[in-house]
């Protein structure tokens, strides 16, 4: 790219995500990094993401079952609301 003179279209700017300096309770870690669950359906773990896309931003919620690692729920929206996760869960259980 160099060598052809090709740059990208768009710089990256740093956004800071994360408050940690806050007074908001913190909760237990009852996994406490025990990923090796024998019972299926015993042990969900979820994530939220956003992905980049030519349209704008896409947010994805998963639910993995530990037991299996296989996705048991998702579900992907345009806009970050307070009721992205609760449909994953309840599709997951």
């Amino acid at each position: 790219m160099r060598e052809a003179g090709l740059r990208t279209s768009w710089k990256r700017k740093f956004v800071s995500t994360t408050d940690s300096t806050h007074t908001l309770p913190v909760i237990e870690n009852v996994l406490d990094r025990q990923f090796d669950v024998a019972e299926p359906t015993r042990t969900l773990v979820s994530c939220i993401t956003y992905i980049r896309t030519a349209q704008g931003w896409l947010y994805l919620a998963v639910v993995l079952d530990l037991n299996s690692r296989r996705m048991v729920g998702r579900s992907m929206v345009p806009t970050m609301l307070a009721g992205l996760v609760m449909p994953v869960l309840t599709t997951a259980l």
